[in-house]
């Protein structure tokens, strides 16, 4: 693997910690250090400013969003033209200060004792400082900040200036100044302030949201300010000798028209942020119950390798902070609400590698990611008929359901995302047994999804059978092939799956649903027809080894050890035509289908294509590295997937593709956590009874994790003496341990 990290962390299991300033890292720490609370997100920018340090300062709400200004040009029909993006807020954190006539700028101002750290179980960014006055006098700055878990409309900042000597200070606390989305244009423009409630009122471009933001400043010790009317907004002013201590705490209250209130917005908002301002210490109590109790439910320990133990605690601590299913309007999209690079888009992976972290451990917000599916289905039907298609076809990237990629190798021949929602709803009924839910909001969804693809696909002419051309698959290296392995041998699930889905609807049901969606029997029988004639290419020599597409086996071969670190990511240092030239691949494709469908995997066919693939891919995506040590673990090879998990759960905290700094990746730090159960713990849910393997990597002591199934939680100890599964809640569960079924009712050594 020619990948390495960039370690500058200090290693603690429970927190990240920066030690001394690292200014050519500034960017990647503000992604790292990032904060969120599903309605809205913070980058770890600073407050006072950095000059000449990369930057993204981003203040993001979920949902709120814009078109670009323009359509790009294009003269063929079905090509999206036009993308949607998530809008960067106002830079409602800024702050001036100023000490003896001396500005903080941490790009030229002295310092020492530079430090930050975000513990995992609390929520709650601290960063402090000794600043070095070139008087010789020394002031001890420290910030802290939080987005309030319970009161979600709020984001908390604490300013606290210590001093043994008497310094005149000037503090400006910044409220507005719309910040820029997708180069040089801000998409949020003022339509009102009430400069003496602290208000100040927004709309997007083009989309027509409003957006209300209010902020209260509290000083201790009684310490007043005076508000300001300034450009683009209006600042908290306030002058004072600091003697020894002094603390300002600020609230920033986010209420957008998404939220639908029966109050009014503005005066909810003015109320929001003067209740934040006088309750900092309360709310970040509450943050830390909050965070101590998600770790505690999940019950996941893993002794022995710190590295390991801090880069899974981080990538829960962000997948609880970005999605709890909160409003049910949002999917989540893979970067969160940490940075800009995919637009606040949700992808397919959201289906097939978050959506399994959520059925194990929150079912409802599950459900709420499947019912996003469903409300969008309108959409999704309107750009299969873009692509001359029935049915619905979902999108690759999105935020409200419409397509927002307007590049056509992606937008149109990636049809993963339909055949993800179709998956979703499988695997939500194999982890909960609650078939009714797909019934009752899957059918619909599944029946168009199943539509598209009959008529997007087709029977070759040599009898070779139904078939999927002019598609690209997972692997995003392969454009406009025919027959990938991956979307053939999906769509034939699909069809499956909606046929099994049909048949178990009463039939006025049934003839009902059919008749809405301008479907018949008649559809139902060639769907069948087309599933049992699905073609999928192997290997000649051995039929356990899947061809990716028609003519993979024919391309030229790249070491890919032989590409420098340097040249990463890919897509900003190759031509983009040279991506597709030879038989590297960008992510698991062939190996992908193997992960979904573990259970009915055997172990020849997971050997076959593993040691052919894995040697061909160069991991260009966030996804890979935890699908790959999930395999190797099936297969045996024990130190190969610890490596491969390392990768995973460090991907972004070690900036391993160069590309941190653009946001996290948050599918990736879901996989993070599979790669536990589905790697190390052999946990399978793709069938009809769970089925658990464990062992113990040479790295670790033990590890333990706690997961629910079919309304049952349970709890895994594995140590290097002995090995437990035990029932904590609910009634006896018939599972499959070891490859034996057995019944689990209390605790079982195994």
């Amino acid at each position: 693997m020619v990948k390495h990290g960039i370690a500058y962390l200090d290693v603690e299991p429970n927190l990240i910690r920066e030690t001394g300033f690292h200014k050519d890292r500034s960017k990647v720490s503000e992604s790292l250090f990032s904060l969120s609370n599903e309605y809205m997100g913070v980058r770890g920018y600073f407050e006072e400013g950095c000059s000449g340090a990369a930057t993204l300062r981003g203040n993001y709400v979920n949902g709120l969003y814009a078109y670009a200004l323009k359509d790009e040009p294009t003269s063929y029909r079905g090509i999206e033209t036009r993308t949607h993006f998530m809008v960067n807020t106002v830079d409602f954190l800024g702050i001036e200060l100023w000490a003896d006539g001396e500005r903080l700028d941490l790009g030229t101002s002295s310092f020492s004792s530079f430090t930050r750290c975000l513990p995992f179980r609390e929520g709650k960014l601290t960063r402090s400082f000794v600043w070095e006055l070139r008087n010789g006098k020394k002031v001890k700055v420290s910030f802290e900040r939080l987005l309030s878990l319970s009161h979600y409309h709020l984001c908390l900042q604490r300013v606290s200036l210590e001093s043994k000597e008497e310094v005149s200070i000037s503090l400006s606390f910044k409220t507005g100044n719309p910040l820029l989305t997708w180069g040089d244009h801000a998409y949020l423009h003022e339509k009102a302030r009430e400069v003496e409630k602290g208000l100040l009122c927004y709309e997007t471009e083009n989309t027509e949201q409003m957006a209300y933001i209010a902020s209260s400043l509290f000083g201790h010790g009684g310490v007043k300010a005076e508000r300001k009317e300034i450009q683009g907004g209006f600042a908290d002013e306030i002058s004072f000798v600091l003697s020894s201590k002094a603390v300002f705490d600020k609230a920033v209250a986010v209420v957008t028209s998404r939220d639908e209130m029966k109050v009014d917005p503005r005066e909810f908002a003015v109320g929001e942020a003067s209740y934040g301002s006088t309750h900092f210490d309360e709310l970040a109590e509450e943050n830390a119950a909050s965070y101590s109790a998600f770790y505690d439910d999940l019950g996941l320990e893993i002794k022995g390798n710190a590295l390991d133990e801090q880069g899974l605690a981080f990538c829960l601590f962000q997948l609880h902070s970005t999605y709890r299913g909160l409003s049910g309007k949002d999917n989540l999209g893979a970067k969160g609400l940490t940075g800009e690079a995919y637009s606040g888009h949700a992808f397919w992976d959201t289906e097939t590698y978050c959506l399994p972290f959520y059925l194990l451990n929150d079912p409802d917000a599950a459900r709420s990611l499947l019912l996003y599916r469903e409300k969008t289905l309108p959409l999704a039907k309107e750009k299969a008929r873009k692509l001359d298609c029935r049915g619905a076809a979902y999108p690759i990237a999105t935020l409200d359901g419409r397509e927002g990629c307007t590049l056509f190798q992606h937008a149109s021949l990636q049809l993963q995302p339909s055949t993800g929602v179709v998956y979703g709803f499988y695997h939500y009924e194999k982890t909960t047994g609650d078939f009714d839910f797909v019934l009752e909001h899957g059918a619909r969804p599944i029946l168009n999804v199943a539509l598209f693809l009959l008529s997007r696909g087709g029977y070759a002419q040599d009898g070779r059978g139904f078939g999927f051309y002019g598609v690209m698959g997972p692997d995003e290296f392969k454009m406009m092939v025919n027959n990938n392995y991956y979307t053939n041998v999906m769509g034939r699930f699909a069809f499956e799956y909606c046929l099994r889905i049909m048949s178990a609807l009463p039939e006025s049901k049934r003839k009902a649903l059919l008749a809405e969606e301008g479907a018949s029997e008649s559809d139902l029988e060639d769907m069948k027809k087309a599933a049992a004639s699905m073609y999928l290419p192997v290997s000649k020599e051995n039929p356990d080894l899947y061809e990716q597409d028609d003519s993979f086996f024919e391309l030229p071969h790249v070491a890919i050890d032989s590409i420098p670190r340097e040249q990463f990511p890919l897509y900003g240092h190759w031509s983009y035509d040279r991506l597709y030239r030879t038989d590297m691949i960008k992510q698991p494709d062939v190996l992908m289908y193997c992960f979904l469908f573990l259970s009915k995997m055997s172990q020849g066919v997971l050997r076959s294509n593993f040691d052919y693939y894995e040697p061909r891919c160069i991991h260009e995506s966030s996804l890979s590295p935890s699908i790959h040590s999930i395999l190797a673990a099936a297969i045996g090879e024990k130190e190969k997937a610890a490596g491969y998990f390392s990768f995973a759960t460090r991907l972004d905290l070690d900036d391993y593709n160069n590309n941190t700094g653009e946001g996290l990746h948050l599918t990736s730090l879901a996989a993070a956590y599979l790669n536990v159960l589905y790697g190390f713990a052999g946990l399978r849910t793709d069938g009809d009874l769970l089925e658990i393997d464990p062992y113990l990597p040479d790295r670790y002591e033990s590890y333990a994790i706690n997961f629910l199934y079919r309304g049952r939680r349970l709890r895994l100890e594995v140590g290097k003496d002995c090995t437990r599964l035990a029932l904590v809640e609910g009634k006896p569960l018939v599972c499959r341990v070891r490859g034996k079924e057995t019944t689990i009712d209390g605790t079982l050594s195994i």
